[in-house]
This record gives C-alpha cells, structure tokens and sequence, in this order.
C-alpha cells in the first residue's frame, strides 16, 4: 500500500528491506516472490534518487541472476534502470543490452510484455539523456498502442512511468524545435495530452508530477512565471512522498528560473546531490 497507493517511498523501501530480510531468514533460498519485491525494493530506491546505490545494485542482481539462469529477473533488469546502468556503460551498449535480453524474452505468440515496456520508457530515457529525442519518436506509437493492448499501463504505478516517460519526451521535442514553430506547437500539444491522462492516474505521485510538467510546458509557452508558480506548487508534494529524484530535478530548474541567491542555492544544492550519488557529468 505504502508503494503502490499512497507512494510514500522511503517507507515502502524500509518495509521492502524488512520483507526481504524475513523471508531470506525464513526459506533461505530465492524465487520468483523474492525476485519481484526486490525489483519493487529498487523502484523505491529510483524515486528516492538514490542513484548511487541503484548503480551498485541493479547490476549486480542482474549478473546474479543469470549465473543463477533466472531468466525473469535477468531480462527485466536489463530492460528497466537505465539510470544504473549509465553509471558504467555508455548509451549505445545500453541500447544493445536491451536488443539482446528482448531477443531472449521472445514467446511464440510475439506478445507484447512487461519487459518490452520498460525497453521502451528507457529507450526513451536513452533518447533524452543523448540530447536526440527524435531518435525514439518513431517507435512510440506502435510501441504505446501494444501497450495500451495489453494493459500494461492499468496497474497505476506502471502507468506513472509510462506517462512520465512520454511527457518527457514530448517536451524535449518540444525544446529542439524553435520557439513559435509548429513543431513546438504539435510536441507542446502531445505533452499536454499525456499531462491530462497524467491527472485522472489515482495516486499522489501523478498529481505532483503533472504539476511539474505544467512548470515546463509555461517555460516552453514563455510563461516564466507560471513556470515558476508550478515548480514551488509541487516541490512540497514531492518531498512529502520522498520523491527526491524529481524534487532535485525540480530545484535545478527553479533556480535557473529565478536567479538570485535562492535561485543560486536551489543549483548549488542540486548539483551537490548529483555528485553524491557518484553522477559522472553533474
């Protein structure tokens, strides 16, 4: 519940740990249960911003689990967290590393599962971090309406990466295209889209974010001060659940935006949390 409804992560993290903990003490062995709190466990981890320990993490369980030829750990750790994974690999073999669990995941029936999911929100992911998002736009359509075919987007915090992968990555199209284009108008648009679905999403996390993402849309508007309005409007809410890694990416562009000593110690204070996750280029 404390993950899944009320998105109070650091307390689901805690009770994930505390889980984890009794059953290795009580069956002493792993499975498919185990497999999956863990994965839920690191999700915690992510929205904390813990990316230094995600690095460590993530990694490792999934070289353990293809020692251990855990197929479904393996893959799906290999296809989400591409956060973790940038820590040691460049982009590109990311990319090859998704390629290649997916190969291995194919079923005779082609359908489209969890895992092909997570390839794309890191496909995606990939895109952005690249600079390029038109690298990915046009595998998303397909690859959403498979998606929304096989109801992968239902579960709500599933839902929520899905979402904010795509809001994402229609406001970086919209920052490549010049300002007053029709191609700013059109990603601007598609944004918008994915913020109202964002709204009807029944948990506290989609709330705060599609605040967030209305900050970004006024920036890309030329509305600076709404801009401004709807970053401090959803910094509480973030804090409240724990959601460091968007309360930090928050903070860095509120305090671009208003300058100053506030706007200055909003940077400072962001870029000290990159460095100490171990982030390479802050």
């Amino acid at each position: 519940l404390e993950f899944f409804i009320h998105n109070n992560f650091r307390r689901a993290s805690e009770m994930f740990g505390d889980a984890i903990e009794r059953h290795r003490a009580l069956s002493g062995r792993a499975g498919f249960e185990l497999d999956t709190v863990s994965m839920f466990w690191c999700w915690t981890l992510y929205y904390q911003g813990l990316i230094g320990d995600l690095a460590r993490r993530i990694p490792a369980m999934a070289e353990a689990a293809v020692r251990a030829g855990n197929r479904y750990t393996a893959v799906t750790l290999r296809c989400a967290f591409p956060i973790a994974w940038l820590a040691r690999l460049e982009p590109d073999a990311i990319e090859a590393e998704l390629d290649a669990a997916l190969a291995s995941w194919a079923t005779p029936d082609g359908s489209y599962q969890l895992q092909h999911m997570l390839a794309l929100c890191s496909r995606i992911d990939l895109a952005l971090y690249r600079g390029r998002p038109e690298q990915v736009t046009a595998r998303i359509p397909g690859e959403l309406q498979a998606v929304r075919r096989a109801m992968l987007d239902r579960a709500p915090m599933q839902g929520v990466l899905v979402r904010t992968s795509l809001a994402r990555h229609a406001l970086a199209c919209a920052a490549a295209a010049p300002a007053g284009s029709s191609e700013r108008r059109a990603a601007l648009g598609s944004a918008r889209r994915h913020v109202r679905a964002y709204r009807r999403m029944p948990v506290p996390l989609a709330k705060h974010s599609a605040i967030m993402f209305d900050g970004v849309v006024a920036e890309l508007e030329g509305n600076p001060d709404g801009a401004v309005r709807a970053y401090r409007a959803c910094l509480p809410g973030f804090e409240s659940c724990d959601v460091h890694l968007f309360a930090n990416a928050v903070r860095a562009l509120l305090g671009a935006r208003i300058g100053g000593d506030e706007g200055k110690g909003l940077a400072t204070g962001a870029r000290a949390w990159l460095r100490g996750e171990g982030v390479r280029d802050p």
